[in-house]
């Protein structure tokens, strides 16, 4: 079956959280469509550390369900260049909440930017 829906808009709804584990925000990705809104929920934003270089990054983790050994996860996106930039866009969504600077930030990201 092949679906023609043209997406006209990216959004992520941030929540920023206190943890004693190393998420600091849940998010779900909206897509505008032609056809409707499309929910991707399970998002979360981790505070990741380094031990070598002991530097601290926020990395974006994307909605995953336990398999018998491990986590799989359940949200592809084919072109890494596009993920990569929704990924960037988010982190950005984060800061701009909470003030917090993102030194893993290479450049600012607008939603025009995204390739849609």
């Amino acid at each position: 079956m092949k679906l023609n829906i043209n997406i006209t808009e990216f959004e992520p709804l941030v929540t920023p959280v206190v943890r004693p584990d190393q998420i600091i925000a849940y998010v779900v990705w909206i897509f505008h469509t032609s056809a409707g809104d499309i929910k991707i929920t399970g998002c979360t934003l981790r505070r990741k550390t380094f031990e070598e270089s002991k530097t601290t990054v926020i990395s974006f983790e994307p909605p995953a369900i336990r398999g018998k050994l491990k986590f799989f996860k359940t949200l592809y996106i084919g072109n890494p260049d596009l993920y990569k930039q929704l990924c960037q866009y988010t982190k950005k969504k984060y800061c701009e909440l909470t003030g917090e600077p993102d030194e893993d930030y290479e450049e600012s990201i607008s939603p025009e930017d995204i390739p849609l």
